[in-house]
């Protein structure tokens, strides 16, 4: 089994401690989907060289949760479609967390 580290760089503002890569949401709105369809590629072909699965998931950046609900769930959907990780984790400032993200546990994308 292998692992899976996806960075999400968009960020609602750049905080003077991290030393991350992250751009300003904001200011990148036009790159959010573009950035997306891409990752996607990317994440489907990790995916077939993986039939097997993922042991471990993890998204941070940045603020994954600024690609919304649709996103995330379509992305965490693609990486169960190999099986189910024993891990998944998400980082997500706690400003950006609601209950409509809830929908990650409830469909056992999140662990």
């Amino acid at each position: 089994m292998s692992s899976l580290y996806i960075h999400i760089p968009f960020c609602r503002s750049r905080c003077a401690y991290c030393a991350f890569y992250s751009e300003v949401y904001e200011a990148n709105k036009d790159f959010v989907e573009p950035y997306f369809k891409r990752l996607m590629a990317e994440v489907t072909h990790c995916v077939s060289l993986n039939p097997h699965g993922f042991d471990t998931v993890y998204l941070g950046g940045g603020n994954p949760g600024l690609l919304g609900v649709d996103r995330l769930l379509e992305l965490l959907r693609l990486i169960h479609s190999v099986g189910k990780p024993r891990e998944v984790s998400i980082e997500m400032n706690p400003e950006t967390l609601s209950e409509k993200f809830f929908v990650l546990f409830e469909e056992g994308l999140l662990s």
